[in-house]
């Protein structure tokens, strides 16, 4: 069991420090992880966000239609949905800017902590 959490907590701090940005929400859809790459495009410590609800990285004018696509995928035999395979997504940061993505989604059923993750990059970039 030791050995367990410990490569979970190596696993953690390696994707903790991918350029690329990862975030997990839970079955509520609460934010369950926020590495690093996370904090910088979206200006949020990992600590202030962790726990809040996905939407707060979302434009208001998405959170209804956001909610509908989170509860169709959980619904469909899919696991994963690929970047570039559907329109880009729209988020906000901290401060209010609007971020244009690309977002790679996974569904992983046995997990409540981490039911869904996703890979997004910064498009504007």
């Amino acid at each position: 069991m030791i050995k367990v959490l410990e490569e979970q907590k190596s696993f953690i701090n390696k994707i903790g420090d991918s350029k690329d940005v990862i975030l997990a929400i839970d079955d509520k859809k609460n934010i369950s992880f926020f590495n690093k790459a996370a904090e910088k495009l979206f200006g949020y410590k990992a600590e202030e966000i962790l726990g809040q609800p996905l939407v707060i990285l979302l434009p208001i004018y998405t959170h209804r239609s956001h909610d509908k696509y989170v509860d169709k995928f959980s619904k469909s035999g899919d696991k994963k949905r690929p970047m570039g395979d559907r329109m880009a997504v729209s988020g906000v940061t901290k401060n209010g800017d609007i971020l244009i993505l690309d977002v790679s989604i996974e569904k992983h059923n046995n997990e409540k902590l981490h039911r869904y993750s996703a890979v997004c990059r910064n498009l504007a970039v």
